[in-house]
């Protein structure tokens, strides 16, 4: 039987889900845990690989762009809407049931592959809650007071929300492949050093291996 592209991307995600759970699982990798370690506790080292995998998905996925592999302005997250009540509104009201929930949605999916029944019922309630506010009861409100709110980018002449494409339209510079090269180079380097700057994050196997095989699977994605 051959194998149609939709085929292989199901496959594909369906590994890189399984090698990104057992990474998760093994380094304890997770979003909520990163910040509440370095609030309560005052260790930054998961808060580190945090950032070293973002670091590393900024650079893997700039070079995959920029060498002309992937359309990353096709991408849902680099629209010319800008969203910014829903940004902010949908980030208080997700932190808020990280913690109540006890971690983020990543890790919930992990202690649910674990067998965990308190993170099964969050997942469900999330996936629930996730479509009801996409298409659901909540969909409507969605739509009159966050969507109504969001910024149209080529109002001011700004094509997406690349970070070279904003700068560029707000400074009035030639979008070049040199400014979108240098552009992801800072970004990505400032965030790698600034994860390896973190003594707990850099003494730690598990949290080095955890932010580059991460950042790596995001690329991968």
């Amino acid at each position: 039987m051959e194998w149609e592209t939709l085929h292989i991307v199901a496959a594909a995600g369906f590994v890189l889900a399984m090698v990104f759970g057992a990474i998760a699982n093994r380094t304890n990798f997770c979003t909520m845990g990163a910040v509440s370690d370095w609030v309560n506790m005052g260790s930054m080292g998961r808060f580190g690989a945090w950032v070293l995998a973002m670091g590393v998905a900024v650079a893997g996925t700039q070079i995959l762009e920029l060498t002309g592999m992937v359309e990353m302005q096709e991408s849902i997250y680099r629209s010319s809407t800008f969203g910014i009540v829903g940004y902010i509104l949908g980030g208080l009201i997700f932190g808020i049931g990280m913690t109540l929930s006890g971690g983020c949605g990543q890790r919930t999916l992990v202690r649910v592959g674990s067998g965990n029944l308190k993170s099964l019922v969050v997942f469900l309630v999330l996936a629930i809650s996730a479509y009801m506010t996409l298409r659901g009861l909540f969909g409507q409100f969605r739509i009159d007071f966050i969507d109504s709110q969001a910024i149209d980018l080529t109002s001011q002449g700004i094509e997406d929300q690349g970070l070279a494409f904003v700068l560029a339209g707000w400074f009035d510079w030639e979008l070049t492949d040199a400014l979108r090269w240098g552009i992801a180079a800072i970004v990505s380097l400032v965030l790698i050093l600034f994860a390896m700057s973190i003594k707990s994050t850099r003494q730690s196997g598990e949290n080095v291996f955890a932010g580059i095989t991460i950042g790596l699977i995001v690329t991968a994605g």
